[in-house]
């Protein structure tokens, strides 16, 4: 009986399984008041990893920060081609995604205003969305993805040139249960209850 209420509490412990919000946000890789060089490479943040072709991670306390780069305070990531950056998980494990912050880079900004972000489905499949900044120089703004962007692999960035990224809010999907585990643990409490009557009706007896 006691093996019961191990599985049943295993059960429990799934079906309330959560998805794992997370942040990329940047931070880590830029030296103490400078920039990093990006051609071609994966960083890692905690259980995502992004791949940049060409760009850079500048720390808030650069110089320039403030005075011809944006300052929101944090690390962020410069992206100084038309190659997309990539961001996934890195167990592979399926993702949502919410949102992220960009800006034009600096005051001189003559580039595109659009960033089209594509998701690849893990049943397979794609899903785009077009996001437009203001073209207000060094401002982060926060664009926001719909409900659709779910179960993802991963997720490409294309923008335009000398486009700023910060803080992309994402959360790993749990393993849904099968519909069948439900059902299989009400049996598993009716029959720990049968047990439990037997037990007390042949006290009684």
């Amino acid at each position: 009986m006691k093996l019961l209420h191990v599985l049943l509490v295993v059960l429990v412990a799934l079906s309330s399984s959560a998805a794992t919000a997370a942040t990329v946000d940047m931070e880590g890789y830029a030296p103490q008041g400078g920039t990093t060089v990006e051609n071609g490479t994966t960083r890692i943040f905690g259980d995502f990893a992004l791949y940049v072709g060409h760009g850079h991670y500048t720390d808030s306390a650069d110089a320039s920060v403030g005075n011809t780069r944006p300052d929101n305070g944090t690390d962020w990531l410069s992206v100084d081609s038309y190659d997309a950056i990539r961001l996934r998980s890195v167990a592979g494990t399926p993702f949502s995604i919410a949102s992220f912050d960009a800006t034009e880079l600096s005051l001189n900004y003559s580039g595109r205003n659009d960033i089209t972000a594509t998701g690849f489905l893990a049943g397979g499949g794609q899903i785009s969305q077009i996001f437009y900044t203001d073209l207000v120089p060094r401002d982060f703004e926060t664009f926001y993805f719909s409900d659709l962007w779910t179960g993802l692999t991963s997720v490409y960035f294309h923008g335009g040139n000398r486009i700023a990224f910060d803080n992309i809010v994402v959360d790993l999907n749990p393993v849904p249960l099968p519909a069948a585990l439900p059902m299989f643990g009400a049996g598993l409490g009716l029959f720990s209850l049968f047990g439990w009557w037997r037990r007390r009706r042949f006290v009684a007896a």
